[in-house]
């Protein structure tokens, strides 16, 4: 069986992003998408960018990042936006538990329930950033996609 994993992080990046699209950011804002040329204009409907592209093009195609960093070099300061995703641990094993069950008059099992006595969820969100993008004087120059 082929695994969800790149449909599910697609769909947690686009949660992650405030849930908007790249459609309804360029009805939004449909003078500044009108500015753009049209090869970009193509990618940013995808919700795809490319090296050379503006903030706001990234913005646009993207949203706003989650995180930001600048980081200084010799070559000068770059602008680093990211993009986080969150996967779910589903745990599993043999967690702390308590089986209560209700018998009946001749000791048969009428009902069973499974308290879950852990500290902690089943479940848990782990947070990871899925992408960076670097700027330098207004442009983008490199673009991190991170494997998980």
């Amino acid at each position: 069986m082929k695994s969800l994993w790149p449909a599910t992080a697609t769909a947690l990046l686009v949660f992650a992003t405030g849930c908007a699209t790249p459609a309804s950011r360029i009805r939004r804002n449909p003078d500044l998408f009108a500015s753009f040329p049209a090869p970009a204009q193509e990618q940013i409907r995808q919700g795809r960018i490319d090296l050379e592209f503006t903030p706001d093009m990234v913005r646009m195609a993207l949203g706003s990042p989650d995180r930001t960093y600048r980081r200084t070099t010799q070559t000068g300061e770059t602008l680093v936006w990211a993009y986080v995703a969150y996967e779910i641990d589903h745990r599993a094993g043999n967690l702390p538990h308590t089986v209560v069950e209700v018998r009946d008059t001749r000791g048969r099992t009428v009902s069973r329930r499974i308290i879950d006595n852990s500290p902690w969820s089943r479940e848990r969100d782990r947070e990871y950033e899925a992408l960076r993008v670097e700027f330098q004087d207004g442009k983008v120059t490199a673009i991190e996609r991170i494997e998980r």
